[in-house]
């Protein structure tokens, strides 16, 4: 009797659980909550669950395997390890068909780090080898959305790589930020207003440097172009006017570009190659030059300016123009007042009178043979003028004192005269009287 009843019962857990599942053995799909499986394997319950628990993927951890076909494809393996490895790893067969699996080609770790080519990840991703990457979008809250990849947004083509943002969401053209070109080299920052910081997140202009320590020789303040080579590229002869760097301004209004709003500062070697002696050039366009370009100042390695010249030669400013200025101010060793010491020796003015006739200048003074041929020193002259100045106030203090004393010899010898015209009207006087007598 028991035992009769023992067979129902197990008859009716076995119905049951047949009306629930199914698991056929002529190779059918299996399922488990389900009797219509879809699936090799159909799980169908709310709270469905696979656990898996047991050795494999090669250091005793639990994988799921998925088989290709034997005869033209790899095996893959995706599973966790007790030993070696920490995380979820997605790993190929060493061969087509085989049951040997490789070092894992992707992992997740329990941090929630991907490795690519690495199955330690020290970020959200971690990528080794050789990358190719199509473009992908980012968006975090608001309408602005950015993209990182190739050939993306206006004016980007297969050659063009970098970053990108639209401001107005899925569906507008995207405005390059960072946009690299392989074919030319060429690299395109913040083109479209926007400035950029460097050490600042509020750039006040196109380009802004920025740096807290406050000296200006700290070398993060410090915007350094450099360039190796001063040949020719063609022709390997030494070639200092396509050496160097250089930065250029320019002026463009409606894509039309405006070469007399152009200046272009050039930094180049000298032309026997050495960078020691370099000099740097300002160029610039006028309203009548058009494209051609003119020099319009230079500052050579030695600390010599030339405006207007290329050749300032041993002078530290060369200027090849007129310069209006309110003042300058010239620094001077020595000035002649000596000229008005007792023991300063005058030369005579018959002397002088003597050398003018046979120099034509005044004496000490360069001739106008010695300022044409070698220019005029103003702070030498100014000297020379001033000393000539002096010596003239002493020939006019002398003159005068002569004709003061001239002056009173005139007044004396006019009082002599009025004193002998006075006695001789006073004689003649009586000797009329003389006469009238004997008449």
């Amino acid at each position: 009797m028991k035992k009769s009843i023992f067979i129902a019962l197990l008859g009716v857990i076995v119905n049951t659980v047949n009306a629930q599942s199914i698991f056929p053995t002529d190779g059918s799909n299996v399922g488990i909550g389900t009797t219509s499986p879809a699936y090799s394997l159909d799980i169908n319950k709310s709270t469905a669950s696979l656990n898996l628990n047991g050795s494999g993927f090669g250091n005793s951890g639990a994988s799921i395997n998925l088989l290709g076909w034997a005869a033209s494809s790899k095996n893959w393996q995706i599973g966790v390890a007790n030993i070696g490895y920490d995380g979820l790893m997605f790993s190929s067969s060493t061969s087509i068909g085989g049951a040997t699996f490789t070092t894992p080609a992707m992992l997740i770790n329990s941090n929630g780090n991907v490795g690519i080519g690495t199955v330690t990840p020290s970020a959200k991703l971690s990528l080794v080898g050789t990358t190719t990457l199509t473009p992908f979008t980012s968006q975090i809250g608001g309408a602005g959305i950015w993209q990182f990849g190739q050939n993306v947004g206006a004016g980007s083509n297969d050659d063009t790589f970098g970053f990108y943002s639209t401001t107005f969401g899925p569906g507008h053209s995207y405005a390059p930020i960072l946009q690299m070109n392989s074919a030319n080299g060429n690299v395109l920052l913040a083109p479209n207003s926007g400035n950029v910081g460097i050490g600042t997140a509020t750039p006040a202009g196109g380009l802004q440097i920025h740096n807290n320590v406050g000296y200006i020789d700290n070398s993060n303040n410090q915007l350094v172009l450099s360039n190796s080579g001063y040949r020719n590229s063609e022709s390997g002869t030494l070639n200092p006017d396509n050496a160097g760097m250089a930065f250029y301004f320019t002026n463009y209004e409606s894509g039309v570009k405006h070469y007399d709003r152009t200046l272009d500062i050039r930094v180049r070697g000298a032309s026997d190659g050495t960078f020691g002696a370099g000099m740097i050039r300002f160029f610039a366009n006028d309203y009548t030059s058009g494209s051609v370009e003119r020099e319009i100042m230079r500052i050579h390695g030695n600390g010599n300016v030339g405006i207007g010249t290329t050749d300032p030669g041993i002078y530290k400013l060369a200027v090849n123009g007129t310069i209006h200025s309110k003042a300058v101010i010239i620094d001077l060793i020595g000035w002649p007042d000596y000229v008005f010491k007792k023991d300063y020796q005058l030369m005579p003015l018959a002397q002088v009178k003597s050398y003018i006739d046979q120099n034509q200048h005044l004496p000490g003074l360069p001739s106008d043979k010695e300022v044409e041929g070698k220019g005029l020193d103003v702070g030498e002259m100014n000297k020379l003028l001033s000393k000539k100045v002096e010596e003239l106030t002493l020939y006019l203090i002398e003159k005068d004192k002569e004709i003061n004393e001239q002056k009173e010899t005139n007044k004396q010898q006019q009082a002599t005269n009025q004193c002998l015209e006075q006695k001789f009207n006073k004689l003649a006087a009586q000797l009329n009287e003389l006469s009238k007598q004997q008449h």
